[in-house]
């Protein structure tokens, strides 16, 4: 899976929040396109795999911060792979 990222030369610079995943068996990549809330554009993100609680597949990856255009992020989503949509989970911080 890939999400995010950064393009552009110069001024014309963007940041994305798209979600590419490789098919495995044929070695081609499919855009996702998730319905409902989706994080906001980014690059220099961390991004993990989230361990399938009953031991089966992983099935969703966490993301974590990185930068926008002009600022940084600090927030947490994650995405269902199977489901095919987006989380961002509430903490509470003391």
């Amino acid at each position: 899976m890939i999400f995010g990222g950064m393009g552009g030369i110069g001024f014309k610079r963007q940041v994305f929040n798209d979600i590419y995943i490789i098919d495995l068996e044929n070695y081609e990549w499919e855009e996702k396109d998730p319905e409902g809330k989706r994080p906001p554009e980014r690059s220099g993100h961390s991004a993990c795999v989230l361990p399938y609680s009953t031991g089966g597949s992983p099935d969703r990856v966490a993301i974590y911060g990185g930068w926008g255009i002009f600022d940084m992020r600090a927030d947490m989503w994650i995405y269902n792979i199977n489901d095919n949509e987006w989380v961002e989970p509430d903490f509470v911080y003391d």
